[in-house]
C-alpha cells in the first residue's frame, strides 16, 4: 500500500518541463546564430574559426569542424593571406 501513496510526477509536469527545456535550447540557439549576437566570434560555436582568433577552449572543436570540410578549410587559410593554391601540373 505504500506504493499507492508515493509522490510521483504527473505526465503533465514532465511534458511541461521538457517543453520549457526545448524552448530554452531553441531560443538560445537562435540568439547565438543571429548576426547581432553579443557573443564574440571566438566563443561562438556556430561561427567558423579565424586564423587571427585567440585560442579558447572551443578552438580545438572549431578546428576539427573546419578541417572536416575542405571548402571551409581552404577559405579560412586563404583569408589569412599566407597561402595560395598552386596550379595542378599534369604528369
Amino acid at each position: 500500500m505504500s506504493d499507492k501513496f508515493e509522490k510521483r510526477r504527473s505526465p503533465l509536469k514532465r511534458s511541461a518541463a521538457l517543453f520549457v527545456l526545448v524552448a530554452v535550447a531553441l531560443i538560445g540557439s537562435a540568439l547565438l546564430r543571429h548576426p547581432d549576437t553579443p557573443l564574440p566570434d571566438r566563443w561562438n560555436v556556430f561561427e567558423p574559426p579565424s586564423v587571427s582568433d585567440p585560442i579558447t577552449p572551443l578552438t580545438h572543436w572549431k578546428l576539427d569542424w573546419a578541417t572536416s570540410d575542405p571548402k571551409l578549410y581552404k577559405e579560412i587559410i586563404q583569408s589569412a593571406g599566407r597561402i595560395t593554391e598552386m596550379e595542378r601540373v599534369g604528369l
